[in-house]
């Protein structure tokens, strides 16, 4: 049987689909979190269906978003380009960009992250940030530090290839900060 989780707070391992109502709203961590994870991006009729059915269905055809949505609705909004439909024009077509990216990444080989080490510098440790589950979902490794713990030497040791910083919280003269900028 099928667990379903409404309104969960992140995506994780165990999810293999992910209900996205409309791909011209405004993207959450959730799609980029399902998106670096290869999770199967679905609509809403997907749910009711598999309700319909009793059990889970195969997500291939009319249930999961493809290029081929992008598309059918930028061709029936061809009609006047006002301001209105211009603004629906960009939605379109951030819409379709998030598509190819999605059936890229749907049949990749391999998830978008793999072999990366990510360090997180954080004012203080507290629980995942959205990007750390994107990134550990895409096949990163991360490390989260806090501004107490970074120094030159914890940051040659985890020989990481990617950083993720606020800058606002560190202080310019940092040479962990300074080493960071170099390597």
């Amino acid at each position: 049987g099928a667990r379903v989780q409404l309104h969960r707070a992140k995506v994780s391992e165990r999810t293999t689909h992910v209900v996205v109502a409309d791909m011209r709203a405004q993207i959450s961590h959730k799609y980029y979190a399902a998106l670096a994870g290869a999770k199967c991006l679905v609509k809403p009729s997907y749910v009711a269906a598999c309700r319909r059915n009793g059990a889970l269905l195969s997500v291939a055809g009319e249930h999961e978003w493809s290029l081929a949505d992008a598309r059918s609705r930028e061709a029936s909004s061809e009609a006047g380009r006002d301001g209105a439909e211009s603004r629906k024009q960009l939605a379109g077509d951030a819409s379709e960009q998030r598509l190819c990216a999605y059936e890229h990444w749907r049949h990749a080989s391999e998830r978008a992250f793999v072999g990366w080490r990510v360090l997180v510098i954080m004012v203080a440790r507290h629980s995942d940030t959205p990007y750390e589950n994107i990134l550990r979902l895409g096949g990163a490794r991360v490390v989260t530090l806090s501004l107490k713990e970074l120094s030159v030497g914890k940051v040659e040791e985890l020989a990481v290839t990617h950083a993720i910083i606020d800058a606002e919280q560190l202080d310019p003269s940092s040479k962990s900060l300074e080493f960071l900028s170099k390597n």
